[in-house]
Order: structure tokens, then C-alpha cells, then sequence
């Protein structure tokens, strides 16, 4: 091909892709514009709404919304507030956002509103920060609601609190030694690695069996923490001696499904003790973090907790 030809056909890629590009830049510009200029979209079509298949689960009464930074909730009386953080005043479409939230908020069909982090109630900003779960009535359209609220600028996003499932496990007994480790040449990596027990492994689960004779070694202690009824380490968790339980909301991240445990066996099982099974990393520690009950199913809220507990509480693997 020649220099010609090849040039031809580089202009007419280019062109094509010339529409997709522009509507990036613009989309782009209008959040940017949207957010530093507390511009107002209510009524526009700014936002590609993106609601969720009829065959994906959500929690039925909840919904997750994300505000804004600098917006404050009451969560008494849903009232909706601004930080202004050195904003000298607020703009008319800024007003007219907050009005709008506070009215949506007083629909019958919103029963309350709580702030998803523990560590937000600290004054610690994390990924969770603003984050609520809004409770709503359970006849409610919630993709209706979803739509209000993200017609607000004072909105990051807004979205079901949806389920989330383990993968289903076969219940043959020699099911685990049929996936051979030497499928990913674990053998040569244990000549030179057999990894550390400071090596924090978080097990985001329906919970670890800590009593399996292949895993009591091996479960993570919060040395931070004393069994007393208080919240000794200050972490939000009370009595969190060996993990958190997120679907029961307690200190006992026991497995009751059997997922969490097999899952804990493959990443670090006791090995070389001749009997069971060989964890891939045989001196690691398992941090047992609960949030699939024992069905294997879980909401987004809890696995999004469970994330930012291993990670306040020095997790390496998650």
C-alpha cells in the first residue's frame, strides 16, 4: 500500500471517529460547567439514564444516593443544607437544586435517610463519604425516584442498593482438588515465595469458619481491639476482635454458607501438614469480613462496607 493510499484511509477513520469524540468533549464540558458553575439541569437531558435489567435484583425498599461534596443532610428531618466552604454565596440554580432535594426528600414516599459510613460519622472523608441509604416505601417507583434525584446537580449519582451473589459452589467432596495449582506454576512460585502472616488476606464473603482445622492458625486478630462491649480500637466496630459480620451487624463473621470458608482455603489453607487441601499462600492471614448471608446473597451496600473495613484496618489482599 502506498503513502497515498494509507493517508486516505487515516482521513476517513478519522472522520468517523470525529462525532464520537465531539460528544465526549461536550459531555465532558457540560459536567465541568455543571459542577464549578452549579449550572442547573433540571428538565434536561444532560444525564443518559441507565436503569438497571428486569433480571438484576435489588433490595426492595433502598436506594443509594451519592451528593454532592459540599451538601449536608439532616438526617432528622431530611432537610437538605450547603457547606459553602469558602463559596462567597450561592448561585440561583444552586437554590433552586437545594429547594428541589428538599421537597423530593419530603415525598411520603421517602421514609428516611442514613449515612452509609461509620467512618464519615469520624469527619474522615472516604470513597463513601455523602453516601446515603434512603429508605423508601416498597410500592415507591424507585426507578422514578432514581430519575428525580439525579436530576439535581447536587447529585453524584443515585441507584438501587443492588444483590449481590457468590458463585455456586458443587457440594462432590473432591471438588477442590480437581482445580490443580500447578495450572498457574504455583510450584516454582513456592520455591521462592511461601508468603508472611503479616500478609493480611480480607475474605469479603458470607464469612470464614475460623474453627476449620485448616484455618484456625490462620485467622487475622485485631490486636487493637478488647472483647469489653466498647469500642476499644475506635474504629466504629464494636468488639471487632476477628472481623465484622455487615449482614447481621455484629462481631461474629461466622460462615454459613460454606462459600467464604472455601475461598478462604484456597487463598491460604494450611499447607505442607498432609492432610486437606494447599492454600496458595501458606503463611498469610485470613481477615474474615461477612457480607453475603447464608443464601451467598449480599446488597451493594454491604460489600462496599465490608471494602472500606478491611481497607481502614490494614487489609493487604482484598
Amino acid at each position: 500500500m502506498n503513502l497515498n493510499k494509507m493517508l486516505v484511509l487515516l482521513i476517513i477513520a478519522l472522520f468517523f471517529s470525529m462525532p464520537t469524540a465531539f460528544a465526549f468533549l461536550n459531555q465532558k464540558s457540560l459536567d465541568f460547567f455543571a459542577e464549578d458553575k452549579f449550572m442547573s439541569n433540571m428538565g434536561s437531558d444532560k444525564y443518559l439514564w441507565s436503569f438497571p435489567e428486569k433480571n438484576i435484583d435489588y433490595k426492595k425498599g433502598q436506594l443509594i444516593v451519592k451528593f454532592k461534596e459540599s451538601i449536608e443532610i439532616d438526617a432528622q428531618t431530611k432537610k437538605v443544607s450547603v457547606n459553602l466552604k469558602g463559596i462567597y454565596k450561592l448561585s440561583p440554580e444552586a437554590k433552586e437544586n437545594i429547594n428541589f432535594l428538599n421537597s423530593l426528600n419530603e415525598k411520603k414516599e421517602i421514609k428516611a435517610m442514613e449515612r452509609l459510613s461509620k467512618e464519615e460519622e469520624k469527619k474522615k472523608d472516604t470513597p463513601l463519604s455523602n453516601v446515603y441509604i434512603v429508605e423508601i416505601d416498597e410500592t415507591a417507583d424507585i426507578m422514578q425516584l432514581i430519575k428525580e434525584y439525579e436530576n439535581s446537580i447536587l447529585v453524584e449519582y443515585a441507584e438501587p442498593n443492588y444483590l449481590v451473589r457468590a458463585f455456586e459452589i458443587p457440594n462432590d467432596p473432591n471438588y477442590s482438588s480437581q482445580w490443580g495449582l500447578e495450572k498457574i506454576n504455583i510450584s516454582e512460585a513456592y520455591d521462592i515465595e511461601k508468603g508472611d502472616s503479616n500478609i493480611v488476606i480480607a475474605i469479603i464473603d458470607t464469612g470464614v469458619d475460623w474453627n476449620h482445622t485448616e484455618l484456625s492458625s490462620k485467622i487475622w486478630s485485631n490486636t487493637g481491639e478488647v472483647e469489653d462491649g466498647n469500642d476499644t480500637d475506635e474504629n466504629g466496630y464494636i468488639d471487632d476482635i476477628r472481623g465484622w459480620d455487615f449482614v447481621n451487624t455484629d462481631n461474629n463473621p461466622i460462615d454459613d454458607d460454606g462459600h467464604g470458608t472455601h475461598c478462604s482455603g484456597i487463598a491460604a489453607a494450611k499447607t505442607n501438614n498432609s492432610i486437606g487441601m494447599a492454600g496458595v499462600c501458606w503463611n498469610c492471614t485470613i481477615m474474615p469480613v461477612k457480607c453475603l448471608d447464608d443464601t451467598g446473597s449480599g446488597t451493594y451496600a454491604d460489600v462496599a462496607l465490608g471494602i472500606e473495613y478491611a481497607a481502614n484496618n490494614s487489609a493487604d489482599v482484598i
